[in-house]
């Protein structure tokens, strides 16, 4: 589960950038049943879900982003490098200063019941700094250090003596533009301890965004979910949805015996003379049925994994009525048993009732091209107590603001409505 996400000098995020799944002591008992408590970090709770809102260009998607690559470059680095065998990061380039340093992520997770903190930096030639902290009760230990020397020519390591296995042959084996915690996943039986924290990355962590198209973009990592749906799951938790939405779909036939890995497949719609189901091709179906068909399949994974589910868009080509069910789901003890969390982004501002004010995160962009991220607890609750009408007004920032054209376009639209 995730704690806390960090990010500075990638893309758009100059600035380092906090992102926090910890509740705030200040909401107090406003839907609890949006938050949770683990053994781990007992003393907190921790929320189930957070939406992300925004402007166009923001940096919503970048911040997604930002958690993805984290993920790739720890789980999946040969399939992360481009053609030219690049780090596939980027620095801020709107600073002349900034275009020269590298990027920097931390995570704060826990897992298997144990709280870890990981930090790179990193260019797209190489690794700069490594570092992985475990927590034992109230004091954490650094388990290995790695840090680029002086002259730039070899790394500086550190160890702890509670961290067993081939640490020294590992390190001695990877290459500057590798992070030592891939390296030990390629020989798991050489360090079992860090390979249970590469285990977080590579199966308890998913991204679903979107293409340029508009179409979905598909997490290949799903396939490492350690739980995975069967087909008489995934149509009992899906096709209730569908049902409801009035699509008339009855059924989902998969073209592949691994539907879960290859969501290519048929639909059987029923019939309104009560004749046999008629089967339709995939070309048939709408955009909105295949967007949550696709993440349907992810929340369902997550849901028996107790995994982190981040979505761009969840919006998307879906009604407001579905996308409620789907926040839901994971608001529900009884079907979110191990606590798994969803992050996403979206425009649609009737989900603020669904949230505490914790919940509810806002990303917004300077003149200068830098983006910010902060919660709506940072703000002190206005007396009306309306949110979606405060946000709307720009009390809380990151909402687009309109140059002259478009102000000229809106306010002749007003005097032909009379608006």
């Amino acid at each position: 589960m995730l704690i806390e996400f960090r990010v500075a000098n990638y893309k758009s995020f100059l600035e380092e950038q906090i992102f926090s799944m910890v509740a705030d002591e200040r909401e107090g008992d406003a839907h609890l049943e949006n938050t949770f408590t683990t053994k781990a970090i007992s003393d907190i709770k921790l929320l189930k879900s957070v939406a992300i809102y925004g402007p166009n260009a923001s940096g919503k998607t970048t911040f997604i982003k930002a958690i993805k690559f984290m993920r790739d470059f720890v789980s999946s680095p040969n399939s992360c490098y481009t053609q030219e065998g690049k780090i596939p990061t980027q620095p801020f380039l709107l600073d002349t200063e900034s275009r020269q340093t590298p990027s920097e992520f931390e995570v704060t997770f826990v897992h298997k019941e144990k709280r870890y903190q990981y930090y790179f930096s990193v260019d797209a030639d190489r690794v700069y700094e490594e570092r992985l902290w475990v927590y034992r009760r109230e004091e954490h230990e650094v388990l290995f250090d790695r840090k680029l020397n002086d002259n730039g020519t070899g790394y500086e390591w550190n160890f702890s003596p509670k961290l067993k296995g081939k640490k020294v042959k590992a390190s001695e084996t990877t290459k500057s533009n590798l992070l030592y915690l891939s390296r030990i996943a390629e020989s798991p039986d050489d360090n079992e301890q860090l390979y249970e924290v590469h285990e977080w990355f590579a199966c308890y962590l998913h991204v679903i965004g979107t293409g340029k198209n508009g179409d979905n973009e598909v997490d290949d990592s799903l396939e490492q979910l350690p739980q995975k749906p069967t087909l008489d799951e995934f149509n009992e938790f899906i096709i209730p949805f569908l049902r409801d939405a009035d699509t008339g779909i009855v059924n989902f036939m998969p073209e592949n015996v691994n539907f879960f890995l290859s969501l290519n497949g048929r639909m059987s719609h029923g019939t309104r003379d009560g004749s046999p189901p008629v089967i339709f091709e995939e070309t048939d179906e709408s955009l909105g049925t295949w967007r949550l068909f696709y993440i349907g399949r992810a929340i369902l994974g997550v849901l028996k994994s107790g995994a982190v589910l981040l979505v761009d868009e969840l919006d998307m080509s879906l009604h407001i009525m579905i996308i409620k069910g789907l926040i839901n789901l994971f608001h529900n003890p009884t079907l979110n048993p191990h606590n798994a969390q969803l992050i996403f982004s979206t425009h649609d501002v009737t989900l603020f009732k669904s949230f505490r004010r914790d919940q509810i995160w806002f990303i917004e962009k300077d003149n200068g091209g830098d983006s910010e991220i902060y919660s709506m607890s940072k703000f002190e609750p206005l007396l009306n107590k309306q949110e979606e009408f405060n946000y709307l007004q720009g009390r809380y920032g990151a909402i687009p603001l309109f140059g002259d054209y478009w102000e000229e376009i809106l306010n002749e639209q007003n005097k032909t409505t009379g608006a």
